[in-house]
């Protein structure tokens, strides 16, 4: 028996977030993991190498055999810090940036199609079409977003934890509404107003979630790393490097579930605000009654 397909615009509840969340993926598993690495894969994999080089960077010239309570200790400690001053750390805040754009905004394009389309499942093409619509207008726009959020941070980190809550749905806002900046951040505090906790709740869940997953594949770096440190004396920077932006390729995939259920919530969210999909289901049962032949009057 087949599925039926989810309903984007309707209100959900928690629990119908997390169930309507992997029901979809289920449904839409292989497009929607075509789409998200055929076009944002360059992205990930940019941003996964350039984390390699950067850690690699930490690790360089560590040697772990001897005593690691004195000089190699010491030793790996002011390296990691001098690490954070160097042009590798920079350079993966900046491949960062486009790689956590490219995601959003391509499971954005998809639910896009998705939404637009009735449940119809889009190809590549399609996805791609969107995608390319809106990845330079989300990417430019999210910088004032981001340096909102992060001032909040330093002022006592409230409200920076308020603002990121707030902030989730802003590059969706941009993609489904075509909203400009002022729009946009307008329309995140209109939509979370009366509902914060409820979206805190369910973007901490599913990034918990995101978090487990990907964190095993972190245990397994962190195992082969730790296997090869202890046979090895020679330099690990180029050997961990390479290792963690292999792997860390796959912790991505875990990140779909953390994208789906937030853009879930943001059709929930407008859905008790506008009422749209209420209204275009009324649409469609009055359309669905006009093109009956066989209706008419009864006496």
């Amino acid at each position: 028996m087949a599925s039926s397909k989810i309903e984007l615009r309707k209100i959900r509840d928690f629990g119908a977030n997390l169930s309507d969340t992997f029901e979809f993926i289920r449904q839409n598993f292989k497009p929607l993991l075509l789409s998200f690495f055929a076009i944002s894969g360059i992205f990930i994999l940019l941003q996964a190498i350039s984390y390699g080089t950067f850690e690699s960077g930490i690790f360089r010239g560590a040697k772990l055999r001897g005593d690691v309570f004195t000089g190699s200790r010491i030793f790996f400690v002011q390296n990691m810090f001098r690490q954070y001053l160097t042009g590798s750390f920079f350079l993966y805040i900046f491949f960062a940036w486009l790689g956590f754009a490219s995601m959003n905004v391509c499971v954005g394009a998809y639910m896009k199609h998705y939404d637009q389309h009735s449940g119809e499942k889009p190809d590549l093409e399609q996805v791609w079409t969107i995608f390319k619509r809106y990845y330079l207008k989300v990417l430019i726009l999210s910088i004032p977003v981001a340096v909102i959020t992060v001032l909040g941070y330093f002022l006592c980190f409230l409200p920076g934890v308020f603002l990121t809550v707030v902030f989730v749905p802003f590059p969706w806002v941009i993609i489904m509404e075509d909203a400009s900046l002022g729009e946009g951040i307008s329309r995140c505090f209109e939509l979370n107003r009366s509902f914060f906790w409820v979206s805190f709740g369910i973007y901490l869940v599913a990034y918990l979630i995101y978090s487990f997953a990907s964190g095993i594949i972190g245990l397994m770096i962190g195992a082969l790393t730790g296997l090869i440190t202890y046979l090895t004396t020679k330099d690990l920077g180029s050997t961990i490097g390479i290792v963690t932006s292999v792997l860390r390729v796959f912790t991505y995939i875990f990140y779909i579930i953390f994208l789906v259920s937030a853009m879930l919530h943001y059709f929930s969210l407008a859905e008790q605000h506008d009422a749209t999909g209420m209204l275009h289901r009324i649409d469609q049962m009055g359309k669905d009654t006009g093109d009956d032949p066989h209706t008419g009057e009864q006496y």
